[in-house]
């Protein structure tokens, strides 16, 4: 290939890139602030052809599950836009959290580019501890006490009903009969009472599972339960 042929292929290639298909978002990044984690947020974004050339959008994709996206129009010619609604769902994701949303289309110069986020989602429920354990005696054929306590506390901004607390197996049982509302900033103490002739031969762990409504949405939290029978379990 000689030097001018090679001249005005670039020539010819710059001139095609110059007058085709351009995707442009607004905004292309956002925040979503801060949240509960109970029911899923959207935020619209605007996609613009800002090229000269028929711009199809292919395929939209989350960093993770918990994120989507879907848009009102895939074809978009010169100058035309369309509305792409970004989805987050925070239920189990606590903390600052930062996701994007991957589109891909037939802009010739980047046919893959993100749209960025973050959200800072906090808890409306907490078990305390998350973690309980029946202490055996010396002789590890009992228990110091056959009864544990936990609380679940509402640390959102509105009141919420525990549903259920429950133990699977039958060989601990919760105490909790009757559906009971948390007001911000209130707790309920739970018993937890354990089978006193159950005696196991190895480190023994069950959840128990908690469930309730937040408004119209449900809400869930787990303590887990322990007994260790090893001889070490009860040294300080």
């Amino acid at each position: 290939m000689n030097i001018r042929y090679f001249a005005l292929i670039t020539v010819a290639t710059a001139a095609w890139i110059g007058h085709a298909q351009k995707i442009a978002f607004e905004p292309k990044s956002f925040s979503f602030g801060e949240m509960y984690a109970v029911a899923p947020v959207t935020r619209d974004v605007t996609v613009t052809n800002i090229g000269d050339a028929e711009l199809k959008i292919t395929k939209m994709q989350g960093s993770c599950g918990c994120t989507t996206a879907r848009i009102s129009e895939k074809t978009l010619q010169p100058a035309e836009t369309a509305t792409m609604t970004v989805k987050f769902n925070p239920v189990g994701r606590i903390g600052k959290k930062s996701q994007r949303i991957f589109v891909t289309s037939n802009d010739v110069r980047n046919g893959r580019q993100s749209i960025t986020f973050d959200a800072t989602v906090k808890p409306v429920i907490e078990a305390q501890p998350s973690v309980i354990e029946f202490k055996m005696n010396d002789e590890r054929d009992g228990y110091l006490s056959t009864e544990v306590h936990f609380d679940i506390l509402n640390v959102g901004d509105k009141p919420f009903t525990i549903n259920r607390a429950s133990c699977n197996g039958g060989k601990v049982t919760v105490e909790f009969d009757e559906p009971k509302d948390i007001a911000p900033g209130d707790k309920l103490t739970v018993a937890t009472v354990v089978k006193p002739t159950f005696i196991p031969e190895k480190p023994y762990t069950n959840p128990i599972y908690i469930s309730g409504t937040y408004e119209e949405h449900k809400i869930y939290s787990k303590v887990t339960v322990k007994i260790d029978p090893s001889p070490s379990s009860n040294a300080p």
